[in-house]
């Protein structure tokens, strides 16, 4: 098992990453980059447990998109942002800002769907379907404008 470094700055008792301090912040950031392969177990499983709906493909994806990929591409443009700064001809590589922004849409969408999970899905398409059956035209479109929401990932993420 790998250590996490000694906490250097007692964390505060706040509410939300927003509420830490940038030397909190800063804390956090560096202990995640440390961790080893055992951080992919630990999402996993954290994912599993907060979204039980969720199918494990969307679980997989998740990790994928946050705990392997996302960090890397999140520490290239951090990485990319300091060499600009270092040395101003060297331009913000779009590549690199658009492989963050890809695993931060997909991110997303996968946080918009998990709390649905496919049995939501399918239980939104089963209502749609009733709508039919039963007459009831006009809600069609709502229902399935808000199955389209939530696969463009327009859906507000859950509040947790």
């Amino acid at each position: 098992m790998v250590r996490l470094p000694q906490q250097t700055v007692a964390m505060s008792n706040a509410k939300s990453v927003f509420d830490l301090t940038r030397d909190e912040r800063q804390e956090l950031a560096v202990a995640m980059m440390q961790r080893g392969v055992e951080r992919l177990a630990l999402a996993k499983k954290n994912f599993e447990q907060l979204y039980p709906a969720a199918p494990p493909e969307m679980i997989k994806a998740a990790v994928f998109h946050v705990y392997v990929d996302g960090t890397d591409a999140a520490v290239l443009w951090l990485a990319e942002m300091e060499r600009f700064l270092r040395d101003p001809s060297r331009t913000l590589h779009s590549g690199v800002t658009w492989d963050l922004i890809g695993h931060l849409y997909s991110w997303h969408m996968l946080e918009a769907l998990m709390p649905a999970g496919k049995p939501g899905l399918l239980s939104m398409l089963d209502e749609i379907s009733e709508f039919a059956k039963t007459g009831d035209y006009e809600a069609i479109p709502g229902a399935i404008e808000q199955i389209k929401e939530m696969l463009n990932g327009d859906e507000d993420p859950p509040v947790i």
